[in-house]
């Protein structure tokens, strides 16, 4: 009896990375009672490829980042902003599937809490989940991390409702002030 080789299946090739880019776009300056947008966006890279800006005052920044398809996963993006100083919406990870050769986008509303220097975090991770019936375990990578600084202005201090407020209140208080002037002129005329 001769043993019969064993035959050796060859080890399965790593999936050729698909070419992507991460454009991170955001406010730099705001001002107290105002809202503004943080965008962040997963695009296949081409030839030709171009960055945009949606907002022209917003600086756009982008990372070039190859991303693995590995067989029987299904490809997820979670993102998530953070900022102490601002009020957010939506708030939480935010998860997209990024399908082949297509884009996946992410917007934020923050207004701010506070004047001064604040500071948002945005981070991306891309996950990989196996799919329907297949075995595996959910596996993660950290994609993209960034801080981000925006100056947020005030006047006085104040947000601008109450700095409306205290406007209003001088245009009425100058203008009672200019009725009073001509009420005591038109007295002091007839009395003379």
């Amino acid at each position: 009896n001769q043993a019969q080789p064993t035959q050796t299946l060859p080890a399965a090739l790593p999936p050729t990375p698909e070419a992507r880019v991460v454009e991170l776009e955001w406010p730099v300056r705001l001002r107290m009672g105002e809202s503004d947008i943080v965008r962040l966006a997963l695009v296949p890279s081409s030839e030709g490829y171009t960055a945009t800006a949606e907002f022209p005052e917003h600086p756009l920044d982008t990372t070039q980042l190859d991303v693995r398809r590995p067989e029987g996963y299904t490809l997820l993006a979670v993102a998530r902003l953070d900022g102490v100083g601002f009020d957010l919406s939506p708030s939480g990870d935010q998860v997209r599937a990024v399908p082949v050769g297509e884009g996946v986008s992410w917007r934020w509303s923050l207004t701010p809490r506070a004047p001064g220097m604040q500071r948002l975090t945005v981070s991306l991770l891309l996950r990989w989940e196996p799919e329907a019936g297949g075995t595996g375990a959910v596996r993660e990578s950290v994609a993209f991390g960034r801080g981000l600084d925006v100056r947020v202005t005030s006047f006085l201090g104040m947000g601008r409702p109450e700095a409306l407020l205290l406007g209003l209140a001088g245009v009425l208080l100058g203008g009672g002030f200019s009725i009073f002037s001509l009420v005591g002129r038109g007295k002091a005329r007839t009395a003379a």
